[in-house]
C-alpha cells in the first residue's frame, strides 16, 4: 500500500473513531467527561468538575458583556452618567475576572486565552490597581497558582 492511501486510510479510522467518541460522550452524560484529546503519544481526557467549569466562563462573559455596554455608551451624546455607569460595571467585571481563583489547569490556560485575545482586558491587568493599590498583574499572577496538593506540595490539575 502506498504512503497517501496508508495515510487516507489512517485519517478515515480517526474520523470513524472521533465520531463514536463523541455519540458514547453524547449518549452518556453522565461520564461528565468534558473533552477528549487525542496526541501522538496518547488520549487526554478531561473531566467536568460541577462548580468549577461554569464559573470563569460566565466571568469571561461578564466582562465581555460590561465592555460591549460601556464602548456602546462611550461619547454618545455627552451623557456622562450613563458612561460612568456602564464604566463602573466594566470596572467590576474586570476585578471579578482577574481576581477570580484557577482551581485547574484549564482554567489558567482559559485565563491567559481571554486576556490574551482581549485588548482592553491585557491594557487594565497592565496598567491598572485595585483600590489597594495592588497591580492588576499581580493580582492576575496570584489568581493563576493552583491549589497545593496537602499530600505532595504540588499543585493539582
Amino acid at each position: 500500500m502506498n504512503r497517501s492511501v496508508k495515510a487516507q486510510t489512517a485519517l478515515q479510522r480517526l474520523d470513524a473513531l472521533s465520531k463514536e467518541v463523541a455519540h458514547i460522550l453524547n449518549e452518556n452524560p453522565e461520564l461528565a467527561i468534558e473533552r477528549v484529546s487525542i496526541y501522538e503519544h496518547g488520549v487526554h481526557t478531561i473531566y467536568q468538575i460541577p462548580g468549577f467549569s461554569d464559573v470563569l466562563p460566565a466571568l469571561i462573559r461578564g466582562h465581555s458583556e460590561a465592555f460591549a455596554a460601556w464602548t456602546a455608551n462611550v461619547g454618545l451624546a455627552g451623557d456622562l452618567v450613563a458612561e460612568a455607569e456602564a464604566f463602573k460595571r466594566l470596572e467590576c467585571a474586570e476585578l471579578e475576572f482577574i481576581t477570580h481563583k484557577c482551581r485547574s489547569a484549564h482554567e489558567v490556560q482559559m485565563k491567559l486565552a481571554y486576556v490574551a485575545e482581549c485588548r482592553s482586558m491585557a491594557d487594565s491587568i497592565h496598567g491598572e490597581v485595585d483600590a489597594n493599590g495592588t497591580p492588576y498583574q499581580t493580582l492576575l499572577l496570584d489568581s493563576l497558582r493552583l491549589p497545593a496538593d496537602t499530600g505532595t506540595g504540588r499543585a493539582t490539575a
